[in-house]
Formats: C-alpha cells, structure tokens, sequence
C-alpha cells in the first residue's frame, strides 16, 4: 500500500510526529509488555508493587481506548 501525504513547510512538526505514529505504538506496547513481565516474573515485586503495576498497566489502556487505539489493531 502507499500513501501520499502533502504537507507545507509550516506543519513540518505534524508530518514528523504523524511518520512517528507507529514507533509511537510500538513503544506503548514494549511498555506494556514490560510492566506485564515485571508484574507477572519479577518474584523480588511486592504484592503493593505488583499491584501499582497493574493499575498503570489499566491506566494505559483506558487512556489508548479514550483515544481510539488498541494494540490489537
């Protein structure tokens, strides 16, 4: 597939960061994934730490579902 996108020299930072779209999912889910080894195979965690790592790893999500995105997409 390819895309044509014009952009004027004066929105040259919103081409940049909408190139950067897919680094910028990639990286959500490698934090994700992280937070979720972290919580799941870390023995030396606390029960309190583990359980802040899920409450981030929940936030996450809601803010990508209030903005319309999931790592299943």
């Amino acid at each position: 597939m390819e895309v044509n996108i014009t952009y004027s020299s004066d929105d040259i930072h919103e081409a940049v960061n909408a190139l950067k779209v897919t680094s910028w999912i990639s990286a959500m889910f490698d934090l994700d994934q992280h937070l979720r080894s972290e919580a799941k195979y870390n023995v030396d965690r606390t029960e309190k730490e583990i359980d802040v790592i899920y409450e981030i790893r929940e936030k996450l999500n809601d803010i990508m579902h209030e903005y319309n995105i999931s790592f299943d997409e």
